[in-house]
């Protein structure tokens, strides 16, 4: 699995998912500062800083010096999913990245169950959770 850093190809695959880059001319003169957004009205914020770090209001609350492609799905899909999905993966008001994969297996095999217990409404929001991840394609 490849592995990507703060770089010019990261932000390529960013720009390709429809993410833009709202770096400030303060950040750019700084040299390697970027940030990147859904929209400028976004609070969601990704920072290539001395790494990658994921923002939310200013609250920086998950950082790594390089991510992997299934990283990039997630981040993707906390950027750009419906807020009633990315809730299914929160932890502590804050979208769970370093458990997200097993949030996301434990949601396929809830699916891939007979289980009776699930209301119709539960297993359709899943399903679209997990069209919309299968999806992403980097």
């Amino acid at each position: 699995m490849k592995i990507y850093k703060a770089d010019n190809e990261l932000a390529d695959k960013l720009f390709k998912q429809g993410l833009i880059e709202v770096t400030s001319e303060n950040n750019k003169t700084k040299g390697d500062i970027r940030s990147f957004k859904t929209s400028r009205a976004s609070h969601k914020v990704i920072w290539f800083d001395y790494g990658i770090k994921i923002t939310r209001s200013n609250t920086v609350f998950w950082s790594k010096q390089e991510i992997s492609e299934e990283d990039i799905k997630a981040i993707l899909f906390y950027f750009k999913a419906k807020a009633e999905w990315y809730r299914q993966f929160y932890s502590f008001d804050f979208f769970n990245f370093d458990e997200f994969q097993e949030r996301l297996l434990a949601i396929r095999k809830e699916l891939e169950g007979s289980n009776a217990n699930l209301h119709i409404l539960k297993r359709k929001l899943k399903q679209q959770i997990i069209a919309f991840y299968d999806n992403i394609i980097i």
